[in-house]
């Protein structure tokens, strides 16, 4: 299964890579539960992203899950702000 990728919009492309190390994001399956890890900036750049356990398509196009994405990039900016103040 391949997967979709979009353009990053200017403000996650700075925000991504503001990071410093590659940082991992977690987000359940939809259909079976599990928990897959991908890299944070896989989380930014994709539509989609498969399953761990079965290869389910967890799409994360939507405007919950993008919503909580871009918050997680910049709450993780705001961190790494307040350790170099």
């Amino acid at each position: 299964m391949s997967i979709r990728t979009r353009p990053l919009d200017l403000a996650e492309a700075d925000l991504v890579a503001a990071r410093p190390a590659p940082t991992m994001y977690e987000i359940a399956c939809p259909e079976c539960g599990e928990v897959t890890k991908k890299l944070l900036i896989e989380a930014v750049r994709c539509d989609e992203i498969t399953c761990s356990r079965f290869g389910h398509r967890i799409d994360i196009d939507t405007e919950d899950r993008r919503t909580a994405i871009t918050e997680f990039v910049k709450a993780l900016a705001e961190v790494e702000f307040s350790k170099k103040s």
